[in-house]
C-alpha cells in the first residue's frame, strides 16, 4: 500500500496554511496545539518557514517554464537544422554519387547519427568542407544550395548549438538550491 500522497505541492501548500491558520484563529485548536508544545510562537515559525517554502515553490516553478522554454527553442531550432541538412545532404548525393572521395570528404558516405554530439560534428563537417571548396560549391549550386544557403546553415548550427547550451545552463540552474531549501523546509513543518 502506497503512503504517498496524492495531493500536488501547490495544494499540500494551501493545505499547511489552512492548518497553521486555523491553529491561530480557533481557539480549540490553539488550545490542544499548546498542550502539545505547539504554542502561537511556534505556530508563528511555522508560517514564517510555510513562506519561505511557497517563495521556493514559485521560483521553482518559474525556473521549470524557463527550462521549458529553452527546451522547445532548442528543439525547434534542431529540427529546422535537421530538416535543411536532410534537403542538402540528399542533394549532394545526388551531385556526388560518382564521386566516393567527394562523398566521404562531406560525411555523406555513412548513415545520419541518432547520438546528437555525432550528428553535429558530420554537419559541421559538411557545412566546413563545402564553404571551404569553391568545386563543391559550385556542383552544389547547379541544385540550387548556395555560398548564402551553406552560411546560413552553418550559423543556424551555431545558434543550436547556444540553444543547447542554454537550455542545459536553465537544466542545472541553481533550481538544485532551491529544491534543498523546500526539503529542509518541508522537514522543519513536519516535524
Amino acid at each position: 500500500m502506497s503512503l504517498r500522497s496524492r495531493q500536488t505541492q501547490a495544494e499540500t501548500l494551501v493545505q499547511y496554511k489552512l492548518a497553521l491558520n486555523n491553529a491561530l484563529t480557533q481557539e480549540q485548536i490553539a488550545t490542544s496545539l499548546a498542550e502539545l508544545g505547539y504554542n502561537s510562537e511556534k505556530i508563528q515559525e511555522g508560517k514564517s518557514i510555510l513562506e519561505e517554502t511557497e517563495q521556493a515553490f514559485r521560483f521553482n516553478q518559474q525556473e521549470d517554464i524557463e527550462t521549458s522554454e529553452a527546451y522547445t527553442n532548442f528543439e525547434q531550432k534542431k529540427n529546422t537544422l535537421h530538416t535543411i541538412y536532410a534537403l542538402h545532404r540528399k542533394k549532394a548525393k545526388v551531385v556526388f554519387r560518382k564521386d566516393p572521395i567527394t562523398l566521404e570528404k562531406l560525411g555523406l558516405s555513412s548513415a545520419i547519427s541518432r547520438v546528437y554530439i555525432k550528428w553535429l560534428e558530420l554537419l559541421k563537417q559538411f557545412y566546413t568542407t563545402a564553404i571551404n571548396d569553391t568545386q563543391i560549391q559550385t556542383k552544389l549550386a547547379a541544385l540550387q544550395i548556395t555560398v548564402e544557403d551553406l552560411n546560413m546553415t552553418t550559423l543556424l548550427i551555431v545558434e543550436v548549438e547556444n540553444a543547447r547550451e542554454l537550455y542545459y545552463k536553465e537544466k542545472e540552474n541553481p533550481k538544485t538550491q532551491q529544491n534543498l531549501k523546500i526539503k529542509h523546509s518541508k522537514k522543519s513543518m513536519i516535524g
